[in-house]
């Protein structure tokens, strides 16, 4: 899974590595937080927005990864407006999340279980 850092998207581990070394040279450091989703039946409530706690000044990218009921099938939420997939926009305050058609199945419907990961990757 690739990520957005500073403009770049869909990195490569090894593209990360040499932007971690860029930004480290510049006297910043590149660092992850990950935030849980937390409960949310897709079926019945087709958004949900986390407060994420940083300055959006520092976030450099961001992934969501939403878990099935079962744990077994992991998916990830796109930065754009794509119905069938879900997706994400961050604002000052929150990841602001939507469901595409492909979470509205019984297989997305826990009200219980931590929907998933926001990792967000931040520098100082």
């Amino acid at each position: 899974m690739g990520v957005n850092i500073d403009g770049h998207v869909g990195l490569s581990e090894a593209d990360v590595i040499a932007l971690i070394a860029e930004y480290g040279s510049e006297g910043g450091l590149l660092h992850s937080v990950v935030v849980e989703v937390g409960p949310w039946n897709m079926v019945s409530l087709g958004s949900k927005g986390v407060a994420h706690g940083q300055d959006l000044s520092k976030i450099m990218g961001i992934s969501v990864v939403i878990c099935d009921d079962s744990d077994s099938v992991h998916r990830s939420l796109h930065e754009s407006t794509n119905a069938d997939e879900g997706y994400f926009y961050c604002d000052s305050t929150y990841v602001e999340m939507t469901r595409g058609g492909i979470f509205n199945s019984v297989a997305y419907d826990d009200e219980v279980m931590n929907r998933g990961f926001i990792v967000l990757w931040l520098i100082d």
